[in-house]
């Protein structure tokens, strides 16, 4: 009986240990947040189910509806010829049947980007919640989301899944399709949240510098969707997050021994963040872009051990030295 009443006790202890151990300042309960509804003009959608026929008075029917992108004058020719071939074009209309076939709804993503605009209004409550849009941009894969002037434009047909044929024939590499799916839609629309309302510009001219400025983006990603898990946050595989999860001491060790935390050479800044399949230096099983995985891990050591700093103060520290030491980074080999 004593043997039993130990045993349950250690397992309890275990139990809470482990609770303790993966608990996180970004954990906030979901409950407490103050959700807006989140509704996406389908821009697309409205342009390429207008009748050619009277293309110009069914574009200024919805003029009202889309500013930012019928701003121009629709009384002039010129703007209407160049609408016409725009949806005209065989290849943006096929582009539109596919996404509306994967999109024929859009109320799973609304919900996931009020939820996510939840958590930002939780961390910075004067934020204003900009007007969503979606559009068939052609397959813009330099910039899915754009974010300018209190909106937000999603190009759907960026997202329309990994093994997409379009994709193929267009010869978008494995790496890059693979982040071109639903599930990164949410990640990448704050990226650009981030980038436009958030980031703090200023100069990084070493590597440490590049991955807490990395890391500082990455971490605001976590705080909008906690709920995500680390290697979609990252665009990587399971077995890519895996790899770096395994080995992340020994590339550590690697910056550190090689001393180039404080070097400013751009072909190392290309090995450390360019895209790719993998880490040429490395392994051939290696990520792409560690600079952005330690950059993340040293971040978020300095928020969970300087609970007295807030995310919007951590955004505004320019000095990186200040950042690792004070997330006393040092992952096991």
């Amino acid at each position: 009986m004593k043997l039993k009443i130990v045993v349950i006790s250690l397992i309890i202890i275990l139990v809470q240990g482990c609770q303790f151990g993966s608990s996180s300042r970004l954990d906030i309960a979901e409950s407490k947040l103050s959700l807006t509804p989140v509704t996406i003009k389908r821009y697309g959608k409205a342009l390429f189910e207008l009748d050619t026929n009277k293309l110009q008075s069914e574009l200024k029917n919805i003029q009202s509806e889309f500013p930012q992108f019928l701003n121009g004058d629709l009384d002039d020719t010129a703007n209407i010829n160049r609408l016409r071939v725009f949806v005209s074009d065989t290849q943006l209309i096929h582009l539109y049947h596919k996404t509306i076939k994967i999109y024929p709804g859009l109320s799973e993503l609304e919900q996931s980007l009020s939820r996510s605009f939840g958590y930002l209004s939780w961390y910075f409550p004067q934020f204003e919640i900009p007007q969503v849009y979606s559009y068939i941009s052609g397959v813009q894969t330099d910039a899915p989301v754009l974010a300018a002037d209190k909106s937000l434009v999603i190009a759907l047909d960026c997202y329309l899944g990994q093994d997409e044929e379009v994709y193929k024939k267009m010869g978008i590499p494995v790496y890059k399709s693979r982040r071109m799916t639903p599930e990164h839609i949410v990640t990448d629309v704050f990226s650009a949240v981030y980038a436009v309302y958030f980031e703090i510009q200023h100069t990084t001219n070493t590597l440490l510098d590049e991955m807490v400025a990395a890391g500082k983006r990455f971490y605001f990603l976590e705080a909008v969707q906690p709920e995500k898990e680390d290697f979609l946050l990252l665009g990587y595989s399971k077995e890519q997050y895996d790899w770096i999860k395994k080995h992340e001491g020994a590339v550590w060790s690697t910056l550190v021994g090689e001393q180039i935390l404080y070097k400013g050479d751009q072909i190392l800044f290309r090995k450390m963040f360019a895209d790719g399949p993998f880490s040429q230096d490395f392994s051939q099983e290696a990520p792409p872009r560690l600079g952005e995985f330690i950059g993340w891990q040293i971040v978020r050591g300095f928020m969970e051990k300087n609970e007295d700093i807030s995310l919007s103060d951590m955004l505004l520290i320019t000095d990186s030295q200040k950042i690792l030491a004070g997330s006393n980074y040092k992952p096991r080999r």
